[in-house]
């Protein structure tokens, strides 16, 4: 046997336990030095997921807060909507009662007003077609003053007339 195997080799039949035991310590530096960046990079890649994953459903949770929350009030407007619909219609029914012509002659006779001996309907005249322009004769420059001559004669000739 070379000097070097007897030297590496223990004294004695069997190795002693510290020198197993420098043994293993040696391995398991060794190992541990190759191990902990993997070691480090599962743990950082796991605590990433775990974020990753209660980020997402924390956004989940809120996005369908939002959308409940959007949803009550929507509600709220459709049933406002619904009532001011109800109370429309309402008001249209009144307005409709309120011009029928039976009601209309009633208040007329209330108010002593008089019924008409004949009604004359208007024609109908559509409002997009313009109306011809009317034609007006130019009044007389002595037209006013004979109106005034005119209306002074009366009252002379009415007080001569009545005495």
């Amino acid at each position: 046997m070379s000097p070097q195997a007897a030297a590496s080799r223990p004294l004695g039949r069997h190795p002693s336990r510290r020198a197993e035991r420098i043994e293993r310590n040696e391995q398991r530096r060794e190992l541990r030095l190759v191990e902990r960046p993997a070691r480090r990079r599962r743990r950082v890649a796991r605590k990433l997921a775990a974020t990753l994953v209660l980020v997402s459903l924390v956004t989940v949770v809120v996005g369908h807060a939002l959308l409940a929350q959007e949803q009550v009030r929507l509600s709220v407007a459709e049933n406002q909507l619904t009532t001011e619909q109800s109370a429309h219609r309402q008001d249209v029914l009144a307005l409709a009662q309120r011009e029928t012509p039976e009601r209309v002659v009633s208040q007329a006779e209330a108010l002593h007003l008089v019924t008409p001996g004949r009604i004359v309907q208007v024609p109908y005249v559509p409002l997009d077609v313009p109306l011809a322009t009317p034609t007006v004769a130019p009044a007389s420059a002595t037209t006013p003053t004979t109106a005034s001559t005119t209306a002074s004669t009366p009252t002379t000739s009415t007080g001569s007339s009545g005495g």
